[in-house]
C-alpha cells in the first residue's frame, strides 16, 4: 500500500537555473535556519523511520462507509446543519450529502456570477459565513448559512507564478481568513484581514494545509522543503515526505509547535480537543497524532486515488476523506 516516499513536483513545473539563482537558493537556505520552517538540503534529510517504526501496526481496518459519488472531484468538505457540505470541482457546483451519503442538494454552476463557480477548490466556514474558494474566479466567495450570496474578495495573483492554485483556506475567531496554494515556486500563505481584507503573503517556507480550531488557525507542512544536493542538477525547491512541521498561526506571524512523529507526506488535516487528524498519502491511511508530535494511531486505511485527501468532521464525530475524486470513505473517531 506504501506509495513512494520521494514526492515529484514535475506537475508543478521545473526551473531552468542559472548560477545567479543557484546561488538565491543557496542564501534562502541559509537565511531559513531560524524560522519556523527551515529549507534543507537534500542529503539532509532523515531517512524512512516511519516505515520502520509504524509500518508494521498499520491497521486493515478500512472505512466504516464509502460513498460513491458519480463523474466528481470532491476538493473540499464542511459540516453545516443540512448535511456534509462538498466543493465539486470538476462540475463547479457544491453538493449538500445527507449522513448516509445521499445527494439532497447541488448549488450552483460553472460561470463568474454570484453564486456560480469556476474550478473551486477549498470551502471552510465560521459562526457567520460558509466561504468557497473559487480558485478559477480568483476570489472567496462568502455565503450565509443559508447559502445566500453575501459577497465577493478578490484573489489577487499577480505575484505568483501563473500555474499557482490555491487549495485551502481557514478562518479565525476574528473572521480572519488564510489560503494556502499548492506550487512549491510561490510557498507561504496568504493573509486577509477583516474587515477589509487586504490582502498580505506571509511565511516564505510553507506548502501545506490550514485548519481552525475554537477561533485560532493551525497549519501542518506536506513534508519538508529542501533543495537538490547535486549543484549539476538543479531544478529548484523539492518537496520530500518526511517530518511535517505543525504550527500556530496568529496574525501574520507562524510558531513551530512540533513535527510530527515518522515520514509523513499530508494532504489535508483536522484538529480535534487534543490531536490532529491527518491524511498520510504515504501509507493511504487516516492517522492520529497527539498535539506534541508523538503518533497515537491510525483510524484506518482508504483507496487510493488523486494526489490530494481532503477530510471534514461531521457533528456526529465521524470523519469524511475525499479521495480528490469521486469517492469519500467515513472513519468512527475512535
Amino acid at each position: 500500500m506504501k506509495r513512494p516516499v520521494w514526492i515529484c513536483l514535475a506537475v508543478f513545473g521545473t526551473l531552468s537555473l542559472t548560477a545567479c539563482q543557484k546561488s538565491e537558493y543557496a542564501k534562502k537556505m541559509e537565511e531559513s535556519k531560524d524560522s519556523a520552517i527551515p529549507i534543507v538540503k537534500e542529503i539532509e534529510l532523515d531517512g524512512d523511520s516511519f516505515e520502520e517504526e509504524f509500518l508494521n501496526e498499520a491497521p486493515i481496518k478500512m472505512a466504516d462507509k464509502n460513498i460513491k459519488l458519480d463523474k466528481t472531484e470532491i476538493m473540499g468538505m464542511v459540516s453545516t446543519a443540512d448535511g456534509m457540505l462538498c466543493v465539486d470541482g470538476k462540475n463547479s457546483q457544491l453538493i449538500i450529502l445527507s449522513p448516509d451519503g445521499t445527494v439532497l442538494e447541488k448549488k450552483g454552476k460553472l460561470g463568474s456570477s454570484p453564486g456560480e463557480f469556476q474550478n473551486p477548490t477549498g470551502i471552510t466556514k465560521d459562526d457567520t459565513y460558509i466561504y468557497v474558494l473559487d480558485d478559477g474566479n480568483n476570489r472567496i466567495q462568502l455565503f450565509d448559512m443559508e447559502m445566500e450570496y453575501v459577497k465577493e474578495i478578490t484573489i489577487d495573483k499577480s505575484g505568483f507564478e501563473a500555474q499557482t492554485i490555491f487549495r485551502d483556506l481557514a478562518v479565525n475567531g476574528s473572521g480572519d481568513i488564510y489560503m494556502s496554494g499548492d506550487t512549491i515556486l510561490n510557498p507561504g500563505i496568504v493573509f486577509y484581514s477583516a474587515p477589509d481584507y487586504r490582502q498580505e503573503h506571509i511565511e516564505e517556507n510553507f506548502c501545506g494545509f490550514l485548519s481552525s480550531c475554537e477561533g485560532k488557525i493551525y497549519a501542518l507542512t506536506s513534508g519538508q522543503i529542501y533543495l537538490p544536493s547535486d549543484s549539476e542538477a538543479y531544478a529548484g525547491f523539492g518537496l520530500h515526505s518526511g517530518a511535517c512541521t505543525f504550527l500556530s498561526v496568529d496574525g501574520e506571524k507562524m510558531t513551530r509547535i512540533c513535527s510530527l512523529e515518522g515520514q509523513n507526506y499530508t494532504n489535508d488535516f483536522i484538529m480535534g480537543e487534543d490531536m490532529i487528524y491527518c491524511t498520510n498519502s504515504t501509507y493511504a491511511e487516516l492517522q492520529r497524532f497527539e498535539t506534541d508530535g508523538n503518533y497515537s494511531n491510525s483510524l484506518g486505511q482508504f483507496d487510493e486515488g488523486a494526489s490530494f485527501n481532503y477530510v471534514a468532521e461531521d457533528d456526529e464525530g465521524q470523519i469524511y476523506v475525499s479521495n480528490g475524486n469521486d469517492q469519500i470513505m467515513v472513519f468512527a473517531m475512535e
